[in-house]
């Protein structure tokens, strides 16, 4: 598929990029249109997307060309050409938070938090936009070939060229990840208009919370699908070799999500206290237990790659588990009695 859309001249507008710009402005409008329907007017929104939409694009392209430079004749090259190669894309959701907390330095009245929860949806879907752009280039695909011919297709599969030439049928990571992303944009902007301004048990604030579960879910879509790359953003593993030699490496991005749903299980933790232990129990249970299939299924799943359908479907089950106790956090929180819709 050619990833060329026009050329006027020297200048090369590619498909991928035309997806990537789509995103970020159907994103901007839809956080604008949620943030001034529902909470204030729209010049914080402004600011803020201002302060985070090119550094967010710059820090994931920044990071996937460090780590992925083989493929680029130099850094410059890689970090301005959008016609080929990936993008990090933890990177798009780091640069919001801090662009949020700006407006604090502002003459603004608006809430960083309430700020981040307009944006949520948003972001999902410009992240699977993100993703969906990879259709028109060779990341974000699978190791794994799919071998059932009534799988051969999209969003499953995509065809790709072995060395010797021969079609072969890979898992369409890019595709199943666009999917899910926007499936999590549908349930952000539900969970938006329906439980925003739900008053909150203090300490825990009245809002944030669609920030931090939109953000809990895209780690858990992350975690997963990131190990079914083969071009993954990772490091050399050489602390742990000892316990294992076949793992060599880590990914950067399970690191990522790991630590972000570990901070919102804390935060949620520590808003509820000491109250309720038994169900503060379960949550930890239910998180701490899918933490460490996750992590078992990630060292099997690189020395087992024959069982790797299995595998994954185990680790999905896991980040489910990590992500349904931060949720019975989240409604721990919640204030019942005065509940607003």
């Amino acid at each position: 598929m050619s990833s060329t859309a026009a050329v006027f001249g020297s200048i090369r507008i590619t498909w991928s990029g035309l997806t990537v710009a789509f995103g970020i402005l159907a994103g901007v409008l839809l956080a604008y249109s949620l943030y001034t329907a529902h909470s204030g007017r729209g010049k914080a929104i402004w600011l803020v997307l201002c302060f985070s939409v090119i550094p967010s694009v710059l820090a994931s392209r920044i990071v996937y060309v460090v780590f992925h430079g083989v493929e680029y004749s130099g850094f410059f090259a890689g970090l301005l050409d959008y016609s080929d190669g990936g993008f990090w894309l933890p990177g798009a959701v780091i640069t919001l938070w801090p662009a949020a907390l700006l407006i604090k330095k502002t003459a603004l009245p608006d809430e960083p938090e309430e700020l981040l929860d307009a944006l949520a949806p948003g972001t999902a879907f410009f992240a699977g936009m993100v993703r969906l752009s990879a259709v028109f280039g060779n990341t974000c695909r699978s190791m794994y070939v799919v071998s059932a011919p009534a799988f051969r297709h999209f969003p499953v599969a995509v065809k790709m060229l072995s060395a010797d030439g021969q079609a072969v049928w890979h898992f369409a990571t890019f595709y199943v990840s666009a999917l899910l992303l926007f499936a999590l944009m549908i349930a952000s902007l539900t969970f938006y208009i329906l439980h925003h301004a739900d008053k909150m048990k203090k300490p825990c604030t009245r809002h944030g919370n669609v920030a931090r579960l939109t953000l809990v879910l895209f780690c858990a879509v992350e975690l997963v699908l990131d190990s079914t790359r083969a071009d993954r953003t990772v490091l050399s593993f050489h602390l742990l070799r000892f316990l294992n030699r076949q793992m060599r490496e880590v990914s950067i991005t399970q690191i990522f999500c790991t630590v972000m749903m570990l901070l919102c299980m804390l935060y949620y933790s520590k808003c509820t206290g000491s109250k309720g232990k038994k169900r503060l129990s379960v949550r930890w249970l239910l998180f701490g237990g899918g933490f460490l299939c996750a992590m078992t299924t990630e060292v099997l799943v690189q020395r087992y790659t024959e069982y790797a359908l299995l595998l994954t479907l185990a680790q999905a089950l896991s980040a489910l588990a990590m992500a349904a106790g931060v949720f019975l956090g989240y409604l721990a929180c919640r204030d019942r009695e005065n509940y607003s819709s």
